[in-house]
């Protein structure tokens, strides 16, 4: 059986320098440092009996649930979530194994499961931190074994040949064009009477052939288990694409910049998550014989506008100290140790037109 072609990575982050021993900045908070992963080895040729693998791809509108649906499934926070709309930028990878028979019956073979997640489909605007991001969503669609299209329960669905072509109906009319089984999953079921589910289903129904229907809650996990095994039997006999260790393919510098970029998402106004990047400017890890010592970091936090760098600093420091606070614990059992984290807010207008910026923020 032919392996579709691995999907492509993202190029990481560029290498802060290390740094000497010298005081972070001012608005310095305690964080730290993570386990570093190694990359995926190139699978091997053919396929080993009783084993299966493949590319799931998570995709939706934005704000769905689709980043706590995988933080669930995974049990660990891989990809950050907030209420703010296009919280995912980048294509983020997580794996899961499953030893054979583990919740579906002796029968059951071993697997892994690659989850791509991808940034909610939407109508692109016009700068290209948006364009990236539905090029990222629509290609997963292309590289993935099976898709995962998840909606939101809660919400209304698109209609046919409405006057106003929201972005649901623009995936909807994407989908004849995937060469791959797509599930619908209903998620947020924990917010709807139960009987709004087949109405909801007999209306997608209507819409595409899909291979199966299932309402799952990102919140709870009802609808998980039956998920994982659902996807084991659409997925090919093949290899293992990552060590049993790994669960996810992100270096550990972009992950403690969205577990940064998460809190200011928390906290901030609505004119400031959309125009917030963060990129770690410095790691310095303690010396070999102060093993309890701490990991330092600094970050830039970096917005369009002066009016949002005011609003990230708050009023004597406050807002920013509050961010720093609430990121150190995340980012401690993140790396294992305590860290001291620097932040600072710079201004970098019209940054998601720059290309060179976009790539080394890791978009």
């Amino acid at each position: 059986m032919t392996k579709p072609a691995v999907p492509k990575r993202r190029a990481a982050p560029a290498r802060p320098r290390r740094s000497d021993n010298r005081n972070p900045r001012a608005h310095g908070q305690e964080f730290l440092p993570a386990r570093v992963v190694p990359h995926a080895p190139p699978p091997q040729a053919g396929s080993i009996e009783g084993f299966r693998s493949g590319y799931v791809a998570l995709v939706g509108c934005p704000n769905v649930g689709k980043s706590s649906l995988l933080n669930y499934i995974l049990q660990e926070k891989v990809s950050i979530v907030s209420a703010a709309p296009q919280t995912t930028r980048a294509k983020i990878i997580g794996i899961r194994h499953l030893p054979a028979g583990q919740a579906g019956g002796a029968d059951r073979p071993a697997a892994q499961i690659i989850f791509l997640d991808t940034p909610g489909l939407h109508r692109p605007l016009g700068h290209r931190l948006n364009q990236r991001m539905v090029q990222t969503a629509k290609a997963a669609l292309q590289e993935a074994d099976l898709v995962l299209l998840v909606i939101d329960a809660t919400r209304r669905p698109s209609l046919p040949g409405a006057e106003r072509r929201g972005d649901e109906e623009a995936i909807l009319e994407l989908l004849p064009s995937i060469q791959r089984p797509v599930f619908l999953l209903l998620n947020k079921i924990d917010l709807i009477n139960k009987g709004r589910l087949l109405p909801l289903i007999d209306a997608y129904r209507r819409r595409h052939p899909f291979a199966l229907f299932l309402p799952v809650s990102a919140k709870t996990g009802d609808g998980v288990g039956p998920l994982l095994e659902a996807i084991v039997q659409h997925l090919p006999d093949s290899v293992p694409y990552y060590p049993a260790t790994q669960s996810c393919d992100q270096p550990l510098l972009f992950r403690a910049a969205e577990l940064i970029r998460e809190k200011v998402l928390h906290h901030t106004r609505q004119e400031v998550p959309h125009a917030v990047a963060v990129v770690v400017e410095e790691f310095t890890e303690p010396p070999a014989d102060r093993p309890a010592a701490a990991t330092r970091i600094r970050a830039r936090v970096i917005v369009e506008r002066e009016s949002q760098k005011a609003i990230l600093i708050g009023k004597g420091g406050r807002m920013l100290k509050t961010i720093g606070t609430e990121a150190r614990p995340e980012l401690e059992a993140l790396v294992g140790r305590s860290v001291f984290l620097s932040l600072w807010v710079t201004v970098k207008q019209e940054w998601r037109q720059d290309e060179q910026f976009l790539a080394q923020a890791g978009y």
